[in-house]
């Protein structure tokens, strides 16, 4: 590690910036603080605060550098964690105004009178708020594992957009055979037919009148297989420019928690979404 041999540890894509920086402060004297990735012995990198100020003698000539390299890893996770709960906020509080405007405008077309209206509304927001509690992860060490069925929270995540129609026709069906659904899988599935059907109260089928969403899966010993298919909605023109933080969200606790995977098809008629997870992740 003398002279410049740290630069061994460093990772190849941050060295060339951190000894340029630190080559500055030894010509100019001044303090040197920076963050940067180490590989520890096990080949593993971990971030690192770097700080050190410049020692010197009566004279004012600098005689060593004395400092301290701070192990941040786990106060970068952190900071990452809470930076992603908050996005994750600021996205469900938007999409909840979103929601309960298109539940507002869609309500006023059908009832007669406006107490009609006041008890449809509030039968929806109702079913909104119960489905927005399959979201809600479950207190840390309280030992309680929540268990449900597939069908039970397409109804729940459905309910506050089920008959929202001028013509009495369903507007959301759902068919496939029984599948049991239990601890973490309960929140991460929630989270991602709560996203699809918020998505399609802003934008898609439950949009309009009309519209309608079916919903049908099958389960083999190794993967749940589920089709989102939105049909009679605003005509699609393609997939958006950018992708949301919500679709984000739920892409990676597909991937990340139930190993499985989730594709979007835009097609002119409407959005088709394909969802997969492991059996054994669904397990109680």
């Amino acid at each position: 590690m003398k002279g410049w041999g740290w630069k061994s540890v460093h990772d190849p894509a941050e060295v060339d910036r951190v000894a340029k920086h630190l080559q500055h402060c030894v010509d100019t004297g001044v303090v040197w603080e920076d963050t940067f990735p180490l590989r520890g012995a096990d080949g593993k990198y971990r971030w690192f605060l770097s700080r050190a100020e410049p020692i010197r003698d009566a004279s004012g000539k600098i005689v060593r550098w004395f400092g301290t390299n701070t192990d941040i890893e786990d106060k970068r996770r952190s900071e990452a964690l809470r930076e992603l709960l908050l996005n994750e906020m600021d996205h469900r509080v938007k999409n909840l105004f979103a929601v309960v405007g298109g539940v507002v405008t869609l309500s006023a077309r059908s009832a007669k009178t406006p107490k009609e209206m006041a008890g449809t509304i509030q039968g929806r927001l109702g079913a909104l708020a119960s489905a927005h509690l399959l979201i809600r992860a479950s207190k840390a060490g309280s030992g309680n594992q929540r268990e449900s069925t597939l069908e039970a929270l397409l109804h729940a995540v459905l309910a506050p957009y089920a008959d929202m129609t001028a013509t009495g026709d369903a507007r959301a069906t759902i068919k496939g055979p029984k599948v049991q659904i239990g601890g973490d899988a309960v929140t991460s599935l929630a989270l991602v037919l709560h996203e699809l059907a918020t998505n399609a109260a802003k934008y898609g089928a439950f949009s309009t009148p009309g519209g309608q969403v079916r919903v049908s899966w099958t389960l083999t010993k190794k993967k749940l297989e589920l089709q989102w298919q939105e049909r009679g909605g605003p005509a699609v023109r393609g997939p958006p420019a950018r992708e949301g933080f919500g679709t984000m969200l739920a892409r990676r606790s597909t991937h990340g928690q139930l190993d499985g995977e989730l594709t979007f098809e835009w097609q002119p008629e409407g959005l088709t979404v394909h969802f997969s997870a492991a059996a054994e992740r669904l397990s109680p």
